[in-house]
């Protein structure tokens, strides 16, 4: 927002020299046009809509090439018919990075973490659903589409309550140990894999 006393100094400076502020900057030194090597250099985003034989109505954003590409945003966004979104995908220059899914409440239902088109992330798990509650049912650690953690399990299906009810741990895709748990956190079987 421009204060009253930036707009009432611009407004001085065109008076007494009949110029515009922008054109004060550009004598500055300022660059006020792209040369035809940055603009050609940007992606231009192109937004289509349009809806799918469920009528589900579909959002996207690609670059020149009908890659899926947006900055920090979804490239890609499904509405269900009564307008409310299903599912969000995040996308640069064809190559997934996220997707987020939600319940016809609103509430999150999926999330998914990509590297290079595979899930992936070695700080968070790669893969979780939640219920329409938004508790937390499933999740999963992958490393390059590979299940894999250290240090705790990389599958995890919870109970209601929010507790593990099963842990698998995996090392690079690689399953060792199977472990499940009754509702109050028990640990009830021990599976080691030969």
């Amino acid at each position: 927002m421009v204060s009253n006393a930036a707009a009432q100094a611009r407004e001085n400076a065109r008076r007494g020299d009949g110029k515009f502020g922008v054109q004060q900057k550009a004598e500055s030194g300022l660059a006020l046009e792209m040369s035809d090597d940055e603009y050609f250099g940007q992606s231009q985003e192109m937004k289509n809509v349009y809806v799918d034989e469920g009528e589900n109505t579909i959002e996207t954003y690609t670059d020149e090439m009908g890659n899926l590409n947006r900055e920090y945003l979804p490239a890609m966004i499904i509405y269900r018919p009564n307008g409310t979104i299903e599912q969000e995908v995040y996308a640069r220059y064809g190559v997934l990075q996220a997707v987020k899914g939600y319940h016809e409440n609103g509430s999150l239902a999926l999330e998914e973490i990509y590297q290079g088109g595979q899930l992936h992330s070695y700080t968070h798990p790669a893969k979780v659903t939640y219920g329409p509650d938004g508790k937390k049912n499933f999740e999963e650690w992958r490393v390059g589409g590979a299940l894999h953690r250290i240090g705790g399990p990389a599958k995890v299906t919870y109970w209601p309550n929010g507790r593990p009810a099963r842990a698998s741990f995996y090392f690079q895709g690689e399953l060792l140990i199977i472990r499940s748990y009754d509702e109050s956190g028990r640990e009830v079987t021990f599976d080691p894999i030969d």
